[in-house]
């Protein structure tokens, strides 16, 4: 639904960045983040740097993956959405498992869905048991294998899928006509609203309660579901002649598109503008939560960082839990130029480089990953990713 940037695939090219440096750590600190697995009486566990190159960012938890390929979640897991095998929150990262040996490309995360895409084009899903046959524990989407998929998404409870030839696959709940299309809600199937079928898609994404895709070499956009001619769908207007729309990012009921060129526009009901704000972007992000106004990030080809808009959790980084009405400069880590953004319910990741992770907002559930439940309203330092072996 919302991770760092929506362009067709980003992945493995990210930049990578250092999740954290960290020295020893005392066995009281071992003994806490890792319960059960070591005595903490008799050893002392050097931590693990994590380079994380994309994150994603669910209602009210968090999805990391590392240069290797490995997957790392956080936070809220009523459901299983942390893929772990069980329904423990957790306020660090821990390794999602996988069923098979897997490099990881790609993922998302939903309200309480997860995606993942591998390194050779599968597809496995994990989370609210209600979808799919899904489990506390990452499953193979079986329907997918031959297909070389190159993208994911998820949503409030479906999923997107995209392929090297241009087709969008759409599966689970099919409430509100969030699918864009008809035929089975379990398994995937065809997006067909607005043509989507028979044209080529190049990127796609989740929203709360509706999907969006480019088509088209970026000339196109289709969205379908709530608000959005539910599974018939719309063909979006308001975007200039010319425009070549590179990325997308959905949340809840509105859009945020970027071009080549590096114009923004936002979305709702089918009709794009164009915001008052800085030029330059290279992406976009737009909060999911259920209540209340969204959370808006953009950031630029120079490393800067904007947000405004919901600030009652401080997720927006600026320091102070005030909503704003236009575009704030966000101060980063010292050093660092912001490489990406991954908007939650009410809690906001970011990349940069100078190896800097870091996070604001809500942490109730410990989906900022600080290995506490305190909240934070600032990027300006980074936070302290702690994994070990």
């Amino acid at each position: 639904m919302n991770r760092m940037g929506r362009s067709a695939l980003t992945l493995a090219a990210a930049a990578m960045v250092c999740g954290v440096l960290v020295g020893s750590v005392s066995s009281t600190e071992a003994a806490f983040t890792d319960p059960g697995s070591v005595d903490a009486s008799f050893m002392t566990v050097q931590p693990v740097i994590l380079d994380f190159v994309d994150l994603a960012a669910g209602e009210d938890y968090s999805l990391g993956w590392t240069s290797d390929g490995q997957l790392f979640s956080w936070g809220f897991n009523d459901r299983g959405q942390l893929g772990t095998g069980d329904t423990q929150e957790r306020t660090i990262p821990s390794q999602v498992l996988f069923p098979d040996p897997v490099i990881i490309a790609d993922a998302d995360a939903g309200i309480n869905t997860s995606i993942a895409l591998t390194s050779v084009g599968e597809v496995y899903t994990w989370g609210n048991s209600d979808i799919g046959g899904n489990t506390n524990s990452p499953q193979k989407v079986t329907a997918l294998v031959g297909q070389t998929v190159v993208g994911v998404a998820s949503g409030g409870y479906f999923y997107l899928a995209w392929t090297s030839d241009g087709k969008l696959y759409s599966w689970g709940t099919p409430g509100g006509g969030r699918l864009g299309r008809g035929g089975s809600a379990d398994t995937p199937e065809l997006v067909t609203a607005q043509g989507t079928a028979s044209g080529f898609v190049t990127t796609a994404d989740a929203g709360r309660f509706y999907g969006t895709a480019v088509l088209d070499d970026g000339t196109r956009v289709t969205a379908w579901g709530q608000d959005h001619g539910s599974a018939s769908g719309v063909t979006t207007t308001g975007l200039p002649s010319g425009t070549v729309v590179s990325g997308l990012s959905a949340g809840n009921n509105f859009t945020f598109a970027w071009s080549d060129g590096g114009a923004l526009f936002a979305e709702t009901s089918g009709m794009y503008t164009q915001p008052t704000a800085p030029a330059g972007y290279v992406g976009a992000q737009v909060s999911i939560q259920a209540f209340g106004g969204s959370s808006f990030y953009t950031w630029r080809d120079t490393g800067e960082l904007f947000a405004w808009g919901e600030n009652s959790e401080g997720q927006l980084g600026l320091g102070d839990n005030t909503d704003k009405p236009s575009p704030a400069p966000v101060i980063l880590p010292a050093g660092a130029t912001i490489r990406g953004v991954a908007a939650g319910g009410d809690h906001a990741l970011i990349t940069a480089d100078g190896g800097a992770y870091s996070a604001a907002g809500s942490n109730d559930a410990g989906q900022l990953g600080s290995g506490t439940l305190t909240p934070r309203n600032t990027f300006s330092t980074p936070v302290i990713v702690k994994r070990w072996p």
